[in-house]
């Protein structure tokens, strides 16, 4: 064997599909299954449970073909059955408040009793309260844990109404319950590492930068403060959802990257003798949103637990559950409950290992200023190595941007004598961090590639020093809504309101299996989908913006974004990595991405346009949370422009269009405040006051309140406002009845005689309203100018009414001209 720089044999190129055969079991046509956990009986049967509330039986689960599997509902009616455990051929069931026993009596497999085994936890009639598990010990102790609620107005902030919201509970073979750990959010996953020690996953949001994964122990506290009321020695209120808890909280194994997963699911061990391929011993974990299995190793530094992930197998489906069958195969049940997971959203992947080795990185191993990484097969190329450290925030914000992103310069790149290690040195090595590692131009003697060249690392500990969080408390970001957030969300509620639209339809949209060029769409409002040629033009104009929207390609399709300052953001389903790529039309430049974070047709992804005041230089793109460009400049274009959302070739679909002012400025020339007083007069149970920061608050009941106010002659106002509460409030000027409202036809931003129907302004998030009044009018909505007209209004006048209902809204900033 022999390293060379230069390798002169034919490249392999490495593909899933030789190592792992992916199919699809088939359930009874019009069956829906959302499972939400599997188990196996002694006859090899396959038990799943889903979250409608049913009970399959599958028989011959691994036949050659999959359609030889016989479904069986054996039981339904039960609530969200998101966890299953099999002891000796019993059948349990964790229910949304409940875990069941399920009693066959007559032995026709068909289920006619259902026992209560436990109720011994709390449940509010909150839509998130979810339950999970059941991971089994030897001695038939099981595990179960709890997601938090959210409630209006602050929906992303998790609530703990009911005891053990948030925790996990140990419950023993009599059906005993222990309170086990909290600080959890959303642990949509259980497992066991191999010394028994529970794990679970978490989902990102408040407290979650990205999605861990702990190795969860009695008593112990893992971040997130809302369950804190249920620990002992602390009190029984509900915890700030804004203020770090002064609690000592533990790391987790593994902050899985963004880019790879947002909903994590279950968390197992492949103990198949080497059935599954290469791995044994090492851990399979579920991902939901990308839907792909990831694969995770664990280590310790100094009793510090610590890991590293992979990916293992794309394109299964939207993966919540995952188990090992008898034969080797794995199991993937399928749910998206709602979330937008990949296609499909119900049913049961298996997932065979065709017996082949893939060229693959087996382990990693960190040392004081490296890693060891070994592999499956000898290399005989010398690859290039780059890597990036960075943290996060540990704070209530829906997770965490990388902070303090940096790249690592490699020293030092040593093979061992067999081809099969490589040590590899760097400077600035730190604890504390995540470490990604890319690897490229790795080869074995036949030319085969890498099948996955890249790797993440957590550290929480050198072998050398202390431990140290990676996501670290951070002073509390200002409260969402405390400061004008600047977004325009240009496609919620009323899709189309602000655009002209060209053949896009809304409706539910996964990529079809039959035929992964098409979408297969059904009655709902998750996407919006362009064939090919058609497309959305918004219906004003836009001078320079920050962008932002979620995007989804069929095989071969192909999309382009045109925004105001004469780029063209390019999407596009092919291995070329030209997704993220940004065209400057003036100067016909294109600028490729540094790296391909593209993850493939089917897969749900975010692209970010992120410009500068500057407005001839883009600070960054940001593809599915990473940065695939950064500080290009261009050439920009003059006067103001629509948006334009166009498929070029093939299905495309996209949603959750945002759009935001570049850090803007405004020029007070000329303008006063708008002197308004204590003095209001109020009917039908309206009330007013004025907050120590000058902030008007108007608030309760259906109700009307009023103050007098001299404006005459202005031609021009200003002013902040947000909203709370499901109700609607319009605000009048003179001939200008203001609507600020997230719910009806009259939303915020629009007018009694020219209505909004899009959500362009989320609940609880402060806006900026302006209207100028010369040959007409213009409404600007946080600095867009979102309706013009030729209609003469008068501004000026002597009162404010604010006509009330149902919410509470605050008014600042009141300037004029």
């Amino acid at each position: 064997m022999m390293l060379t720089t230069l390798c002169v044999s034919v490249l392999l190129a490495a593909n899933e599909s030789d190592y792992w055969q992916v199919d699809f079991l088939s359930p009874p046509k019009g069956a829906v299954l959302e499972v939400g956990g599997i188990g196996f009986m002694s006859d090899g049967a396959l038990i799943a449970s889903t979250r409608r509330g049913q009970v399959w039986r599958v028989d011959n689960p691994s036949a050659d073909n999959p359609e030889d599997a016989t479904f069986t509902l054996i039981c339904e009616g039960l609530h969200e059955g998101l966890g299953l455990s099999v002891i000796d051929d019993d059948i349990f069931v964790l229910q949304r408040g409940e875990l069941s026993k399920l009693v066959d009596l007559d032995g026709d497999f068909v289920i006619d009793e259902i026992q209560t085994v436990t109720q011994d936890w709390g449940m509010t009639d909150n839509y998130h309260e979810f339950a999970f598990g059941l991971p089994t010990k030897a001695d038939g102790t099981m595990y179960a844990s709890f997601n938090l609620g959210f409630w209006n107005p602050h929906w992303w902030h998790g609530k703990s109404r009911a005891p053990m919201r948030g925790w996990v509970i140990e419950i023993d073979k009599d059906g005993n319950v222990t309170p086990f750990a909290g600080g959890l959010r959303s642990p949509a996953g259980l497992g066991l590492l191999e010394d028994g020690t529970l794990l679970a996953t978490d989902n990102q949001g408040d407290w979650m930068p990205v999605c861990p994964i702990f190795a969860v122990e009695r008593g112990k506290f893992y971040g997130h403060p809302a369950s804190l009321r249920w620990f002992d020695g602390q009190p029984g209120v509900e915890p700030s959802d804004t203020q770090p808890p002064q609690v000592e909280r533990e790391h987790p194994l593994l902050w899985i990257p963004y880019k790879w997963s947002r909903s994590t699911g279950n968390i197992i061990q492949d103990k198949t003798g080497g059935k599954f391929g290469p791995f044994e011993n090492q851990y399979f974990v579920a991902e939901l949103t990308n839907g792909q299995i990831l694969r995770a190793t664990f280590e310790e530094v100094d009793g510090v637990r610590q890991g590293a992930c992979w990916l293992s197998t794309k394109g299964i489906g939207s993966a919540y559950h995952i188990e090992f069958g008898p034969d080797g195969t794995l199991y993937a049940g399928l749910t998206n409950r709602g979330w937008g997971g990949l296609s499909p959203g119900h049913g049961i992947a298996r997932i065979k290992s065709t017996g082949k080795t893939p060229f693959e990185m087996e382990n990693i191993h960190l040392i004081e200023d490296g890693f060891e990484i070994t592999f499956t097969k000898p290399l005989d190329s010398f690859p290039t190595i780059t890597a990036e450290k960075y943290d996060y925030n540990w704070w209530w914000e829906y997770g965490s941007p990388r902070q303090h992103l940096e790249a690592l310069k490699v020293r030092n790149i040593a093979p061992s004598s067999d081809g099969k290690t490589l040590t590899v040195k760097f400077d600035g090595l730190e604890a504390g961090t995540c470490v990604d590692l890319n690897i490229e131009g790795a080869e074995t003697e036949d030319g085969e590639q890498l099948l996955h060249n890249e790797v993440s690392y957590t550290i929480n500990k050198l072998p050398t020093g202390e431990a140290v969080h990676v996501a670290k408390e951070v002073a509390p970001p200002v409260e969402r809504g405390e400061r004008v957030e600047g977004w325009l969300y240009l496609s919620w509620l009323d899709a189309f309101g602000m655009w002209d639209n060209n053949g896009v339809f809304s409706c539910n949209a996964d990529i079809s299996r039959e035929d992964p060029t098409k979408f297969d769409t059904y009655t709902g409002n998750g996407a919006l989908v362009a064939h090919e040629g058609n497309g959305m033009t918004t219906t004003f104009n836009v001078e320079d913006c920050t962008f932002r929207m979620n995007f989804m390609l069929a095989e071969g399709a192909k999309a382009t974004v045109d925004l105001p300052q004469g780029l063209q953001l390019l999407l596009s389903d092919s291995e070329s990595g030209l997704t993220g790529s940004i065209l400057d039309k003036e100067s016909k430049t294109l600028y490729k991405p540094s790296r391909n974070a593209y993850d493939g047709a089917g897969v749900w992804h975010t692209v970010l346009v992120e410009c500068c005041k500057d407005i001839t230089r883009v600070k960054r793109v940001e593809l599915a949370g990473v940065d695939v460009l950064s500080d290009i400049q261009f050439t920009g274009v003059d006067g103001l422009s629509p948006i334009q959302i166009t498929s070029v070739s093939g299905d495309v679909a996209f949603g959750d269009v945002r759009i935001k002012q570049i850090e803007p400025d405004f020029d007070t020339t000329g303008w006063s405040k708008l002197d308004i007083g204590t003095d209001w007069t109020t009917e039908n149970g309206a009330k007013v006051w004025i907050e120590d920061s000058g902030t008007i608050v108007i608030d309760g009941g259906i109700g009307t309140a009023s103050t007098d106010v001299q404006f005459n002659g202005a031609t021009e106002l200003q002013f902040d406002a947000k909203i709370q509460g499901i109700g609607h409030s319009t605000i009048t000027f003179g001939d200008f009845a203001f609507d600020i409202s997230t719910h009806g036809n009259h939303l915020t931003g629009g007018l009694q005689s020219h209505p909004v129907t899009t959500n362009l302004i989320d609940q609880n998030e402060w806006c900026t309203i302006r209207v100028s009044t010369q040959d007409g009018f213009t409404i600007y909505l946080n600095g867009f100018p979102i309706i013009e007209s030729n209609d003469p209004m008068i501004l000026h006048g002597s009162k404010v009414t604010v006509d009330h209902r149902d919410c509470k809204v605050k008014l600042k900033q009141l300037l004029v001209k």
